[in-house]
């Protein structure tokens, strides 16, 4: 599948997607979103599959904005379709929250830029939180378990890259995967 810098389909799909799943929320149809959720992160996956195997197939800061408005927007959703989220494990969303500022403001302030790394830990860490979102829209249910191991995942996640922010001066978003990398 030929892709353009400037008009890559996975990426056009996946913020379609995005929006569709809004109006869903919009319109309190928690079932839909939860498997609508599931195409709206494969995308995701071969969005990055596409620019590792060919850099040209895709818009770094594009790829980098729809993942970071995908994980905004399902925080969103889930406080907002599920609010026992928010009343009985608060703590958790904000060690989330707070995690997912710093780094990103790491990134800024140390780059002048957004930074999305591709850390194995937190491809990992996608996978337990596809699991519980789309878990709990499903469901309409908190499955604690699943959210203890979303929320620890991500947050050693967002631990190691915040660590590689502070440690290098410059960073080869394709290159880095782990703290392993840093030389």
């Amino acid at each position: 599948m030929p892709t353009s810098e400037k008009y890559n389909p996975v990426l056009i799909a996946r913020f379609g997607l995005i929006s569709l799943l809004w109006i869903l929320v919009c319109i309190d149809q928690p079932v839909l979103v939860g498997w609508l959720l599931i195409p709206t992160i494969l995308f995701g996956v071969l969005a990055d599959w596409l620019a590792q195997r060919n850099p040209a197939s895709g818009n770094a800061l594009l790829t980098t904005l729809a993942s970071v408005g995908l994980i905004f927007s399902v925080l969103c959703w889930l406080l907002w379709l599920e609010p026992v989220l928010l009343a009985m494990y608060s703590a958790y969303v904000w060690i989330v929250v707070g995690a997912w500022l710093i780094t990103l403001s790491l990134g800024v302030l140390r780059l002048q830029r957004l930074v999305r790394l591709r850390l194995h830990s937190s491809r990992i860490s996608s996978v337990f939180q596809a699991v519980f979102v789309v878990t709990t829209l499903i469901t309409g249910q908190v499955i604690p378990t699943l959210l203890l191991l979303a929320v620890l995942s991500m947050t050693l996640s967002l631990l190691e890259e915040s660590v590689i922010l502070l440690m290098a001066d410059e960073i080869d978003e394709d290159a880095i995967h782990g703290l392993w990398d840093l030389r």
